[in-house]
């Protein structure tokens, strides 16, 4: 037993030790601060481009943002034998060129740019004249021409410049409340265009009115929505300065940054099956720490020094050990019941998806349903197995079925159900109702609710600043959350909930 002692607590030393002795290092030979400070206003996009080689010569075209003068800047590209070179086009800006002599199946090409906040909000701005635009007549059909001509009118009397013009366009095509032409010409040219119809209706009322435009390429600033699509936008010359619209009816929350202009925002040759897209995260710590973390050696973890893309699952991953300690807690020293071991921890990795009031509801009716479906598959004696997969079947089911009932009633939030972990779902549902058959319905409740007391308690812990702060930067302190664990694995004594259940029994 003595040796058993002494073997785990030189492990515990062992392992503080290691996470400490790394920790300091990241701080003291890095530059990597210790605690976060101040928000800091910097973000990093990642444009990741992909796309299916044919076997000959590759030649790729990305548009990029100009870069200005006397700015903190941080680019990369990542682009494993590809040759890589840029090239600055009048009235565009640069354009990143990758180029193979020969690649076959699907490939993969990032560019990486980290900037100050007020920095990207001014990425596309180019400096230009604008052409001479003469007003010209736009083809389509009687009833297009009349309902665009209705609408362009009503724009000129409510407006003064080629700015507000475009405002009151904008409003009356893509508003919450639309006239009934503006409906007519939505349907229209989505049925006769598809895909893009936006940017060719805005297109056709700025050269009916003859102002200057060129498309351009936007980025949402919002690290919650992992990949995106770029986000077409038109910008227009106001007379002094080009002003950038996007050129969609419905977006992701978020603040919109012109990336890019051109009429293409990536050409690909020698390949098919193209598409780019962004992700983009903001930074918790400088520019010069996260520049040190990507050239440290390999035995010096960090999660910034993976791309962007990657960088946010496997911050949730960093955050699952720091979830699962709680649970320990909660379990070995408060004594809570739960419904299993570790599916508070996915409940709670799931809280940080959905705000926490529409989850709770989420959950709490998919369990409620899913528990009606299972004490009536109970009747028919089933085995374990095809038990568990019914129950699975059946909450794909109720998961469905409640995304497109909240979509019907105008509430997003439901569509968001989907993080929810499936398969843990209908084990909860499974060992939920052999408890209420076994020890009733008050034991089942009771672990139920302690369940999810214990994943919300889990949630707040993991969404404190610092605890993400160091899962991103300083993971090597999980180590230290994995010697508590340890230690709590020998505790024997009396839980919280036990000293308050047995108090009656000190006084006697």
């Amino acid at each position: 037993m003595k040796r058993k002692s002494a073997l785990l607590w030189g492990l515990v030393i062992l392992l503080c030790g290691t996470a400490v002795g790394l920790a300091v290092y990241k701080s003291t030979s890095l530059g990597v601060p210790f605690l976060p400070g101040q928000r800091q206003n910097a973000w990093t996009v990642e444009a990741t481009v992909r796309f299916d080689a044919n076997g000959r010569e590759v030649e790729v075209e990305l548009g990029l943002p100009p870069l200005k003068e006397n700015s903190e800047v941080r680019q990369e590209v990542a682009s494993l034998g590809y040759g890589y070179q840029e090239r600055n086009l009048v009235g565009q800006g640069r354009r990143g060129i990758w180029s193979a002599r020969s690649r076959s199946g699907v490939q993969r090409l990032y560019y990486q740019i980290s900037l100050a906040e007020e920095d990207l909000r001014s990425l596309g701005e180019i400096k230009s004249s604008a052409p001479e635009v003469e007003p010209s007549r736009i083809g389509g059909s009687e009833s297009e021409m009349l309902a665009r001509e209705t609408l362009r009118k009503e724009c000129r009397e409510k407006s003064a410049n080629p700015e507000t013009f475009v405002t009151q366009l904008w409003s009356r095509l893509f508003g919450e409340s639309l006239s009934q032409e503006a409906g007519f010409l939505r349907r229209s040219y989505e049925a006769r265009i598809g895909e893009g119809w936006e940017m060719s209706l805005l297109q056709d009322f700025l050269q009916m009115e003859g102002i200057a435009y060129r498309k351009a390429w936007g980025v949402i600033l919002n690290e919650t929505l992992g990949s995106q699509k770029p986000v077409p936008m038109i910008e227009f010359y106001d007379g002094r300065d080009w002003e950038a619209v996007e050129a969609v009816a419905a977006r992701e929350a978020g603040e919109l940054v012109v990336w890019s202009r051109g009429d293409s925002l990536l050409d690909v040759r020698g390949g098919n099956n193209s598409q780019v897209f962004f992700t983009t995260i903001r930074n918790m710590a400088p520019l010069e720490a996260t520049d040190a973390l990507r050239n440290a050696p390999a035995w010096i973890g960090s999660i910034a020094a993976l791309p962007v893309n990657e960088r946010r699952v496997f911050r949730y991953i960093a955050l699952i050990p720091v979830g699962a300690f709680m649970i320990v807690v909660l379990r070995n020293l408060v004594g809570f019941n739960m419904l299993g071991t570790f599916m508070p921890v996915l409940l709670a990795l799931s809280f940080l998806e959905i705000p926490l009031a529409p989850a709770l509801l989420m959950f709490s009716a998919l369990l409620a349903a899913g528990l009606f479906f299972r004490f009536f598959l109970s009747r028919l004696n089933l085995l374990v197995v095809p038990r568990v997969a019914a129950c699975v079947v059946v909450v794909s089911l109720l998961m469905i079925v409640f995304g497109l009932f909240s979509w019907r009633m105008g509430l997003t939030v439901g569509l968001e159900v989907t993080v929810f972990p499936m398969v843990v779902l209908a084990w909860t549902i499974e060992r939920m109702s052999i408890l209420w058959d076994e020890e009733g319905a008050g034991a089942a409740m009771v672990q139920a609710g302690g369940s999810l007391a214990a994943a919300v308690l889990a949630y707040l812990v993991m969404r404190i600043r610092t605890v993400d702060y160091w899962a991103q930067y300083f993971p090597e302190l999980l180590l230290i959350l994995l010697a508590g664990i340890l230690l709590i694995g020998r505790y024997t004594g009396y839980r919280m909930s036990e000293l308050i259940r047995f108090k009656s029994f000190v006084k006697s």
